[in-house]
């Protein structure tokens, strides 16, 4: 079940997008911006760089089975589209002792 938004947008590089509000910039733009970044920085555990894990947050849609009220019954998928993936910019925690990750650049 695919989100329709509000209308579309046009952009000149990926064609017609979805609109998730009037000023929505083109998703795929976006995850281009987010796939450059993150070939430039990443995460780092201060405490023991050894620690690749981290726990951050993420955006995303599940689709439900719900009742005619619209009540939860069921998940039908445990994700079925992103909105919105972590950013070196939003708070990491490292999995393996809990400190909180700091931007390293990429060797």
């Amino acid at each position: 079940m695919a989100d329709k938004g509000i209308g579309t947008g046009v952009c000149e590089k990926h064609g017609e997008y979805f609109l998730d509000a009037t000023d929505s910039p083109c998703p795929s733009c976006e995850e281009d911006n987010d796939y450059e970044q993150s070939q430039e920085t990443m995460m780092v555990c201060p405490k023991d760089p050894s620690h690749k894990e981290f726990c951050a947050g993420a955006i995303v849609c599940q689709d439900w089975l719900v009742d005619g009220d619209g009540d939860f019954l069921k998940e039908l998928d445990g994700c079925s589209q992103v909105y919105r993936f972590p950013e070196t910019d939003d708070e990491w925690v490292c999995n393996e002792c809990g400190e909180i990750a700091v931007k390293g650049e990429k060797q």
